[in-house]
């Protein structure tokens, strides 16, 4: 821009290192071509125009790569920046009928009901004109950057429920009036206070108390002594989340004036703040809800399932200890055993599946361990194992010989389901059904992984069907998928022997770098001593590659990422 007096808008978030900045995004390098690329930007994330007048500018995007030319050395692509031709706008002066109608004109929008949002397993929601149109209003509310378009945001925060714009906060024209209405906002007895209201309340109130200079946000500006800047980022971290605590200590008073629903959201956000503070102040109740350890053990059973959750969760040391193994074995006959999970990802995927019933089987694993393993051996053997993903994700590989009918049995009605549980605990006795199911067709990577698991497992030697000679040619199967770069990762998550760390160590020096990288990640996390040297001279050609004049440049990180 030709001009200062165009400001950046958010410069204070990005730049101040606390909520936003020093970071890359998640960006695709377009390669150019006879077609025309098309990135699109809006003016106003980059330039807030506060006068009247001429403004003349243009754009330099590192955005782009290009094939190399003939004779060029390098990888395939060098990046480049592409600048704009230079760009002539006039800002017009402020219009306050203008801007009052355009107000009404996004109140107008926002007023409307909200389209159906979808929710989390169920058929994805069309986002159809009415979202685009709300989108937009939003967006523009946050470029007016007036204290009625903050007012209006505010009235928009209440309705959804979602919390206050934190950029268009950031990129308010008059800053005093807007922290203004945002404390009012705040200390409103329908709202609820979250979190993030509260750490972005704490950048304001770090910026009128430190006015910190702000932090590199493109790769150019960063200095050569990134230590150095790496310690600046780390100390403001410690002093922001210092006055974070402030800010959320300071809303214990208003929580009381709040209505109950309103309440209960802001006591929780405080509480997962200053948690000590919140329960001093009658927030949130004590961890042992006023009870003796021997009262809560004895009472277990009685409790809601929210109540047992937290007590086998993080409020576990409340009640640890032997005393506690004949509830958790109450709650883990509480399992139903008439379902199995809707595909493969539940097994494999912490967070999905489980229940209650499956943390207590993990802290009586804690407490009991061969009780435990009886559990899960017979409960896989069933045929309508209740702790699949329990076993496949948490209990160690082995051999449960009793389970080979059932795991027969599941392969033939449910082969998704069935493979993770072969793979970790199927005998050799299953070989020729799996080798045979194996042979039908080129299996997703899923799949594929559990196959090449069991086989490494039960038949580990190199010969014609052994393990290794079908870790080796998994690997090797690199047409139009990519299944290879992070196999060796999930084998080795099932089994590890001699079989995997050969194939691992021949993998270090796989001209695919993400191949290369999984090898030394899983010989890092399971091999032998005799795998050093290996990882060490895969170190150095690594490091005199790296060497090389202009290899391995970074590209900058785009500028608004959060």
């Amino acid at each position: 821009m030709d001009r200062e007096d165009a400001t950046d808008p958010y410069q204070d978030y990005f730049g101040t290192g606390v909520l936003g900045g020093l970071g890359g995004g998640l960006r695709t390098y377009a390669v150019l071509e006879s077609k025309p690329y098309k990135i699109e930007l809006d003016l106003n994330d980059w330039f807030r125009f506060d006068l009247p007048g001429h403004y003349r500018l243009y754009l330099k995007s590192h955005r782009l790569t290009r094939e190399r030319v003939t004779g060029e050395s390098g990888e395939r692509t060098a990046q480049f920046a592409a600048v704009s031709d230079m760009i002539d706008i006039e800002i017009l002066a402020e219009d306050a009928d203008w801007r009052l109608a355009k107000l009404n004109e996004i109140r107008a929008v926002l007023d409307q009901a909200e389209p159906e949002q979808a929710t989390p397993g169920a058929p994805p929601v069309p986002h159809g004109p009415l979202s685009q149109k709300i989108a937009l209003v939003r967006r523009e509310l946050r470029y007016l950057g007036s204290l009625g378009a903050v007012q209006l945001s505010f009235e928009d925060a209440r309705k959804t429920g979602n919390g206050p714009d934190a950029l268009l906060l950031v990129g308010a024209r008059d800053r005093p009036q807007m922290l203004g209405a945002f404390d009012r906002y705040l200390a409103d007895s329908q709202v609820g206070v979250g979190e993030w209201d509260i750490r972005v309340r704490a950048l304001f109130t770090l910026l009128q108390k430190d006015a910190p200079k702000p932090l590199p946000i493109f790769m150019w500006q960063f200095p050569n002594d990134m230590q150095k800047l790496l310690a600046v980022v780390e100390a403001r971290q410690e002093r922001f989340q210092e006055i974070v605590r402030e800010e959320a200590i300071g809303l214990i008073a208003v929580v009381s004036g709040k209505d109950a629903v309103a309440r209960q959201i802001s006591a929780e956000a405080i509480a997962s703040l200053v948690p000590d503070a919140a329960k001093a102040a009658g927030l949130i109740p004590p961890d042992d809800d006023g009870l003796s350890r021997e009262e809560l053990i004895a009472h277990f059973l009685e409790f809601a399932a929210d109540r047992q959750s937290a007590l086998l969760g993080e409020k576990w040391d409340l009640v640890r200890g032997p005393e506690m193994i004949p509830s958790l074995r109450a709650v883990i006959g509480t399992a139903k055993s008439n379902t199995l999970p809707n595909g493969a990802m539940p097994l494999q995927v912490w967070g999905l599946g489980g229940g209650i019933a499956e943390s207590a089987l993990r802290r009586l694993n804690e407490l009991s361990p061969e009780e435990a393993a009886r559990i899960v051996r017979s409960d896989v053997a069933s045929g309508k194992p209740r702790f699949a993903s329990f076993a496949v994700r948490e209990f160690p590989a082995q051999n449960i010989p009793e389970a080979d009918d059932s795991l027969s049995a599941l392969l033939k009605t449910d082969l998704r389901i069935a493979l993770p549980l072969v793979a970790k605990f199927g005998t050799v006795r299953l070989a020729s059904q799996i080798r045979e199911r194996y042979a039908e067709q080129s299996w997703p990577c899923a799949e594929e992984e559990s196959f090449v698991s069991y086989f490494v497992r039960t038949v580990p030697g190199e010969g014609k069907n052994g393990g290794g000679q079908v870790l080796q040619q998994a690997m090797a199967n690199r047409e139009r998928r990519g299944c290879y770069r992070w196999l060796l990762n999930r084998v080795a998550s099932v089994v590890w022997n001699r079989a995997v760390q050969a194939q691992a160590s021949a993998t270090l020096d796989d001209s695919d770098p993400e191949a290369a990288v999984s090898a030394a990640q899983v010989l890092a996390a399971h091999g032998d001593a005799s795998v050093e040297p290996l990882l060490w001279k895969r170190l150095e050609r690594w490091s005199e590659r790296w060497q090389r004049p202009g290899y391995g440049a970074r590209s900058p990180p785009c500028h608004r990422c959060t």
